[in-house]
């Protein structure tokens, strides 16, 4: 009877445990977009995702990658691509489901021009919209690549600016690059014949994309005007070959300097020669007297020919001389006071 009192007692004495440390647990409203079907304020009807409309072919890889870009930002690619299945009508999310499908076909119609949006205004799902642009206007890689291996083939510097011809360079670069990846090892036992070293530790697309840098570079000296000739020399000879960027930058910064010493040179040279006049080039005309008669304008020959009535005398006085006696002498002064009187 002691012995459990006293151990009754000892229990009462002891003090309660803590309770447990738990890992802090992560705030599932920090990311509202982590959800699909979440729609922020600013989600509008009005709001076009992309600058740039689609028009058909000729801009629908372009548009439809932008067009992607902003949709992940949104967190809404799945209901172009058909991940986010549609509910059945008593869950308790089908309503949401609808308010935000409706909204991502809203922003499809708001991005294609008028001609197209009539097509797909009448599909009530975005992936459906989403398939029949992509059927309709997606282009086949094998004709995309031949348009844009062509636009290569021909594009050279000639009378375009150094920025401009980098820009065109690089944007059909890229775009072929999207229709053609790089091959990667993706069997994990090397037996597809793409890496070499026996355990996929070689990081075959980095080497891909090396060699792809590489030619680039080349390939852009290579088009270049021939007044670069200097400058390409130059980069060719350093080891290693700089990338891309670096070798435009190093183009830049000689037109750069030629555009600057080139105008100061010029500034110099005017104020130098500014207070000489330079001389004539000789011309035989200058002395043959009768090049110079025959080569004066015919003002000059106006302003320098004698009165008509002085030549008028003249003529009258040599008619006298020549027939009249010898003894009647005539001379111009008396032909001149006489015609005065």
């Amino acid at each position: 009877m002691a012995d459990s009192t006293a151990s009754n007692a000892s229990v009462d004495s002891e003090p309660p445990a803590p309770p447990p440390i738990l890992p802090p647990v992560s705030n599932p409203t920090s990311d509202p977009y982590s959800s699909p079907l979440y729609l922020h304020a600013a989600d509008s009807s009005n709001l076009q995702l992309v600058p740039e409309k689609l028009q058909g072919e000729s801009n629908y890889n372009i548009w439809s990658r932008a067009f992607l870009k902003a949709l992940n930002a949104k967190n809404k690619m799945g209901f172009v691509f058909g991940t986010v299945l549609k509910p059945p009508a008593d869950h308790p999310d089908a309503g949401l489901w609808s308010r935000t499908n409706d909204m991502v076909c809203t922003w499809l119609n708001n991005a294609v021009s008028p001609e197209i949006a009539s097509l797909v205004v009448y599909l009530d799902e975005a992936h459906l919209i989403w398939s029949t642009l992509e059927s309709r206007f997606k282009q086949q890689n094998v004709s995309k690549v031949y348009n844009i291996q062509h636009q290569l083939d021909t594009l050279h510097q000639g009378s375009l600016d150094l920025n401009t011809y980098f820009t065109k360079l690089t944007s059909l670069w890229e775009e072929l690059r999207n229709f053609e990846p790089f091959p990667a090892c993706t069997c994990g036992g090397c037996t597809c014949g793409g890496c070499t070293c026996g355990g996929c530790s070689c990081n075959l697309p980095d080497q891909w994309s090396s060699l792809f840098e590489r030619t680039n570079v080349v390939k852009f000296l290579m088009r270049l005007n021939d007044s670069y000739t200097a400058v390409r020399r130059q980069i060719l000879m350093l080891d290693p070959l700089p990338n891309l960027s670096k070798a435009y930058n190093l183009v830049s910064q000689e037109e750069q300097q030629r555009i600057s010493f080139g105008s100061s040179s010029d500034q110099a040279a005017f104020q130098i020669s500014a207070p000489f006049r330079s001389k004539p080039p000789f011309s035989p005309s200058a002395h043959n007297p009768r090049s110079q008669s025959a080569v004066r304008p015919k003002n000059n020959v106006q302003a320098h020919a004698k009165p008509r009535p002085v030549i008028a005398v003249q003529l009258l006085f040599c008619l006298l001389r020549n027939f009249l006696p010898n003894h009647h002498t005539f001379s111009h002064e008396t032909l001149t006071l006489r015609r005065g009187q």
